[in-house]
């Protein structure tokens, strides 16, 4: 099984620039074959990850790459510091927060918020097997508002969202969660700055900004991580471009990652981005 894996590995190596996994039929097969040669964990980044059984072993390439998201990867190293205060919204199995965790080390502190009940046992597993102590672990969904809502579940366990989008096939499946506001949530910690914030909420990610709008203005340095994908923002009832605009108008300069070339390029024409990033693109934000 391992010298599969490292044959694929290979494949993936050479084919890595040619911006493939921008294409869906690319990663459902990429998924398939994963499915078929992963383990149920892999060493990533020097942490041990449990990928949470069958269905997370489709998650991501991650699982024979031995690198996840590498570009991601990249711009967390050159801007998350020992000592920072980081939060990471969607944090899913952990892949992330692990990074973030050895990134900010022990003077440091992330706060790590997943609201799907088998996610955050997975989190919590791999926070664990890797004796890491400078991780909080929230077992709730961050919105623009506090309560309670209902979380569809996914057939990708990366997908849970709480509303019933049509980018991911659900289960028909729904639970109910909590919610919280970012500002309430910080309002009560005494933790300084925060460096950094990384947001994956499934197309909710402009009601996650709208509720964390102090934390924004009072930390001027603050530099954001965030998923961007239109459909799924829409889905919602978000338009794409109001979320870009509400970040300048907090004063950011945006960049997106372009994969083919493997570096950022920032954001000039909204429009014209959307337009040539329709499937989804992350985005870097920071104010210069």
């Amino acid at each position: 099984m391992k010298i599969s894996i490292k044959i694929y590995r290979k494949i993936l190596k050479k084919i890595e620039n040619k911006g493939l996994h921008k294409y869906k039929f690319f990663r459902m097969f990429n998924r398939w074959i994963i499915n078929i040669i992963q383990d149920d964990s892999t060493e990533i980044g020097n942490f041990q990850v449990y990928l949470g059984g069958k269905q997370a072993r489709q998650y991501s390439v991650i699982d024979v790459e031995k690198e996840y998201n590498p570009l991601e990867m990249k711009i967390i190293k050159e801007n998350v510091t020992s000592g920072d205060n980081v939060i990471d919204v969607g944090a899913n199995i952990g892949i992330f927060t692990l990074s973030f965790s050895k990134s900010v080390s022990t003077y440091g502190k992330v706060f790590s918020f997943e609201p799907e009940p088998k996610n955050f046992e997975v989190l919590k597993k791999n926070i664990s097997i890797n004796n890491i102590e400078n991780v909080i672990l929230e077992n709730l969904a961050v919105s623009n508002q506090k309560g309670v809502t209902k979380l569809f579940i996914s057939e990708n366990h990366g997908a849970h969202s709480i509303f019933n989008q049509t980018t991911h096939k659900t289960t028909g499946k729904t639970i109910d969660i909590k919610t919280i506001r970012l500002d309430d949530y910080f309002e009560k910690k005494s933790i300084g700055k925060i460096s950094f914030v990384k947001i994956d909420v499934e197309g909710v990610e402009y009601e996650v900004l709208k509720g964390m709008n102090d934390i924004l203005e009072k930390n001027e340095s603050i530099k954001l991580l965030i998923e961007f994908i239109p459909e799924q923002l829409l889905d919602f009832g978000t338009e794409p471009r109001r979320l870009l605009e509400f970040l300048k108008e907090k004063k950011f300069s945006i960049y997106f990652f372009d994969y083919n070339d493997s570096h950022l390029k920032k954001l000039n024409d909204i429009k014209q981005m959307i337009r040539e990033n329709g499937i989804g693109v992350n985005i870097f934000c920071k104010r210069e």
